[in-house]
């Protein structure tokens, strides 16, 4: 599901050069935006900031949201290559080094992985800051929930580690709870600012 569902999404890159006579030219074209389009992923209903475009009776989904929220992965701009950059989370070198019948013996030290800076609310960060490590928390709580279900996938590395899967539930709740309190300093800072 996720190798298609990224070959789908990469796929839906909105413009194409297209090369003529070894020179790059870009084709003209005529789209609108569609918010009433729907993404539903596993009987739930994606809220896009980006609403999808309509173009030619096809529909082009906005590449970031859908790899970032569906899959936990990380994208990056390289404008200087015009690329598109999708990185794996940093959890998919752990799980792919797990094997079947392994016995994981050594506990998880998440501050390690840099999670200790998610819990420490720092009153200093301005707005913009505060929004990125409110987006790194999502994306962390996103691939910890991508564990979780992948822990029910007789095909999946975690299937047979449910220690290992614990420790990144116990991380996601702690996730979870920090969270609204990076949410409310962003609100108090913002209403500040206001003033």
């Amino acid at each position: 599901m996720r190798k298609f569902l990224l070959g789908f999404i990469v796929g839906v890159l909105c413009m194409v050069p297209i090369s003529a006579l070894g020179q790059t030219t870009y084709q003209k074209i005529s789209a609108y935006i569609n918010p009433d389009i729907k993404v539903s992923v596993e009987d739930e209903l994606l809220n896009l900031d980006l609403a999808p475009i309509v173009y030619d009776q096809r529909t082009y989904l906005p590449v970031r949201e859908l790899i970032e929220k569906v899959m936990g992965y990380e994208v990056d701009w390289v404008q200087e290559t015009t690329t598109v950059v999708i990185t794996p989370p940093d959890i998919w070198p752990v799980k792919d080094s797990l094997k079947e019948g392994d016995v994981v013996d050594k506990e998880i030290n998440f501050s390690d992985w840099g999670y200790d800076v998610f819990y420490e609310i720092d009153e200093s960060l301005e707005p913009k800051e505060i929004k990125e490590m409110i987006k790194r928390i999502e994306s962390k709580i996103r691939q910890h929930e991508s564990v979780m279900r992948a822990s029910t996938d007789p095909r999946s590395s975690y299937y047979n580690h449910p220690g290992y899967v614990e420790a990144f539930r116990v991380e996601m709740e702690k996730l979870r709870e920090v969270l609204p309190k990076w949410e409310q300093l962003l609100e108090t800072k913002l209403l500040a600012n206001e003033k």
